[in-house]
């Protein structure tokens, strides 16, 4: 990862890692510097001056994290390769493969090390090239920018004020350090533009976007993610349909039947208020930031009209033809 602090890497490091595991099964493993920051110090607060260059104790004490956290990528790296029988095959049998290349990675698609810091230098970048050799893995760079001063406050006061570095700090005097330890960052920050590395890079989170020598599958799935990732915060409304006639007769059972007068005036009035939250939670020119799910046999939507269901094809129709044939 790149970029300034509370400029969402973390978030991104953990959703991706959440998609090329579930979707991939892809062993992910995410090494967050500041971590190891923190025990290297012992959990001590750490002022805004401890990131300033400058500051010669400091820095060696950073350097010392970072060399720890990558320590510790490349083992966890050389242990995935060199270990096959610890990963499952689909049906559960272990999965075994030619050990002839130390550096292949058993799985359908490799295995994906996560350097979660600033990395906000070109001397910092080279140094993490240089020394992830040993592992044989590609390496790929993806940068966060933020210029919505708005949201990097709201990321800040969402994801650092009150945990880890400023447990128990007056959130105004947390949010006042913060910003000053950005600007110390700011001084130093080289935006990534090596025309020999790979990097993908996110504005304002993926307003716009781009990327430098991406090849291959998993490379693109990665991109392809970023390109949809929401970065805010997004709520989500899951509410029961109104009043049914099942409801009305007392019977719990499933199926589609139909909402009485009772049930299509809660709809409405339901489909109105959230109309109002979504008009007063998103800006104009953005997608909807919230969705409303209802149970699939209330069939009337939000303006009480019926809905009608998708046709069915292929697999789907099949089945509904076979129970009409056994009369189910």
């Amino acid at each position: 990862m790149v970029g300034l602090p509370a400029r969402g890497k973390s978030y991104i490091s953990r959703r991706l890692s959440q998609y090329l595991s579930f979707f991939y099964n892809v062993p992910c493993k995410l090494f967050n510097v500041g971590d190891y920051r923190r025990k290297a110090a012992g959990n001590a607060f750490q002022a805004a001056d401890f990131f300033d260059t400058g500051n010669e104790h400091a820095l060696a004490l950073r350097r010392e994290a970072s060399e720890a956290a990558m320590r510790d990528l490349c083992s966890w790296m050389k242990e995935v390769c060199t270990e096959p029988q610890a990963l499952r095959n689909a049906d559960g049998s272990p999965r075994t493969v030619p050990p002839a290349d130390p550096t292949f990675v058993s799985g359908d698609f490799g295995a994906v090390a996560m350097f979660d810091a600033t990395n906000t230098t070109k001397e910092r970048r080279r140094w993490l090239i240089e020394r992830s050799k040993e592992t044989g893995a590609k390496v790929i760079f993806i940068e966060s920018i933020l210029t919505d001063e708005e949201v990097i406050t709201k990321n800040i006061l969402a994801s650092k004020v009150g945990v880890k570095d400023y447990t128990g700090i007056d959130d105004q005097q947390a949010v006042s350090d913060f910003r000053e330890r950005i600007a110390h960052y700011e001084r130093v920050y080289e935006t990534v533009t090596e025309k020999d590395l790979s990097w993908i890079k996110l504005i304002d989170g993926g307003r716009e976007i781009a990327c430098n020598n991406i090849r291959g599958f998993l490379p693109t799935r990665i991109m392809t993610f970023l390109v949809n990732l929401h970065m805010q915060r997004s709520p989500f409304y899951f509410t029961r349909h109104g009043q049914s006639e099942y409801n009305e007769y007392g019977q719990a059972r499933q199926g589609r039947r139909r909402l009485r007068a009772h049930g299509r005036r809660r709809t409405v009035r339901d489909g109105a208020w959230y109309m109002g939250e979504r008009q007063h939670r998103v800006p104009e020119g953005r997608a909807a930031a919230g969705a409303a799910v209802d149970i699939h046999y209330a069939p009337h939507r939000a303006d009480g009209a019926p809905h009608r269901a998708p046709p069915l094809c292929g697999a789907g129709r099949r089945r509904v033809d076979q129970h009409a044939a056994k009369g189910v």
